[in-house]
C-alpha cells in the first residue's frame, strides 16, 4: 500500500502548526491555499507550519533576476499537467512575498510551498541553502519561458547564493521535493 508522504509526515512527526494545518488525508487530495513550511531537525523531528493564503497580502514578486540559458542538470517538466501560468505566478509571488528580506534559507531538508488554487510553488534544499528572492524569481521565470513553457509545470536548481536549491511549481495534489 502506497502512503503519501505528507500522510507520514502527518502521522509519524511531530508537528508543529501556526495555526490549524488543513492536511489532505490521502495520495493527490489538494491542499489549503497558504503557505507551507516544513523544517526537520538534527533528531529526524518534522514541524509544519501554515499560513493561510488571505493572512498574506500583496502578493506581487520584484526584481526578477535573469537566469542564464544554459540549462542547469537538475531540471524538468512535467510530462501531463498543466496549470494557467497566471495561478503559477501567483503562488511563486506569494512564495517570495512570505518571507521578509532579500534571501530564503532553507535549512537541511529545507521545503517551503505556497498554494494558490491548483498551483503550488515551492521550494526545497536537501543540504541548507540561502538564495536572493530575485534568483529565485529568475529560475521560475526560466522554467516558463525557456524549459517548459507557458502554462507547463516544472523546476530547476537555483543559481546564485550559498547550497542548492530547486524551485519549482506543480498542480495543486502532487509530490515534490523528494523527502
Amino acid at each position: 500500500m502506497k502512503t503519501s508522504m505528507l500522510a507520514l509526515l502527518a502521522t509519524a512527526a511531530v508537528v508543529v502548526f501556526a495555526t490549524p494545518m488543513p492536511v489532505a488525508s490521502g495520495a493527490g487530495e489538494p491542499l489549503a491555499d497558504g503557505l507551507y513550511v516544513w523544517e526537520t531537525d538534527e533528531a529526524g523531528n518534522t514541524s509544519v507550519e501554515f499560513t493561510p493564503h488571505a493572512d498574506i497580502l500583496n502578493a506581487t514578486a520584484e526584481g526578477v533576476w535573469e537566469r542564464s540559458v544554459l540549462e542547469p542538470r537538475g531540471s524538468g517538466c512535467h510530462a501531463t499537467r498543466m496549470v494557467s501560468s497566471s495561478t503559477t505566478d501567483k503562488a511563486n509571488a506569494g512564495l517570495l512575498n512570505s518571507v521578509v528580506g532579500t534571501f530564503i534559507t532553507l535549512g537541511k531538508k529545507g521545503k517551503k510551498s505556497y498554494v494558490v488554487g491548483d498551483a503550488v510553488s515551492f521550494l526545497c534544499s536537501s543540504g541548507g541553502a540561502s538564495k536572493p528572492k530575485s534568483s529565485i524569481a529568475g529560475t521560475w521565470d526560466w522554467i516558463k519561458r525557456v524549459k517548459c513553457g507557458v502554462d507547463h509545470l516544472g523546476y530547476g536548481d537555483v543559481q546564485e547564493g550559498t547550497g542548492g536549491m530547486v524551485a519549482g511549481y506543480t498542480f495543486n495534489g502532487d509530490k515534490f521535493c523528494g523527502f
